[in-house]
């Protein structure tokens, strides 16, 4: 068996009896779109998140809890449940239409900072990061054909 998942600094493995190889990892980044960040003041620190409307999603940070480092003092702010998506691709849309904050991983938003049609907000902070990781057996309880699909997945990346 071969899985593929992506979690966040802090999540806990639950299969100790599988090999995890990481495949890649990307910090989050706090963005806003610049409309919304018109008609609503820009935060000035995390602890404001709390007076916005934040858009998360559970399935990338596995809860409803933003990290940020500044210093070597850590905040994790509870983001109020207003608005859960389950996808990324709609918490980035959402994003970009105005409708509120959101924290992503960078490699999906990097490209909309460059354009400007993103705003990142704390870039002072450290965040969480999101890692994609790949598990499988190890080469000794693995059948031939796992391995070698493992090997053409690794290959690949």
């Amino acid at each position: 068996t071969i899985s593929a998942n992506a979690s966040y600094q802090g999540y806990r493995e639950k299969d100790l009896h599988l090999v995890r190889r990481e495949i890649m990892q990307s910090p989050f980044v706090v963005v806003a779109s610049p409309e919304y960040l018109a008609r609503n003041n820009t935060p000035q620190s995390p602890s404001e998140l709390k007076t916005h409307l934040c858009l998360f999603a559970t399935t990338l940070t596995g809860s409803n809890d933003w990290v940020f480092t500044k210093d070597n003092e850590c905040q994790i702010i509870k983001i109020p449940k207003s608005l859960e998506v389950n996808d990324s691709d709609l918490l980035l849309q959402a994003t970009l239409n105005g409708t509120g904050i959101a924290y992503l991983p960078q490699f999906l938003v990097e490209n909309h900072i460059n354009d400007k049609t993103l705003v990142p907000i704390f870039e002072c902070y450290d965040t969480s990061i999101w890692s994609l990781n790949m598990y499988y057996q190890p080469a000794t309880t693995a059948s031939a054909v796992a391995i070698h699909f493992k090997d053409f997945l690794l290959a690949k990346h």
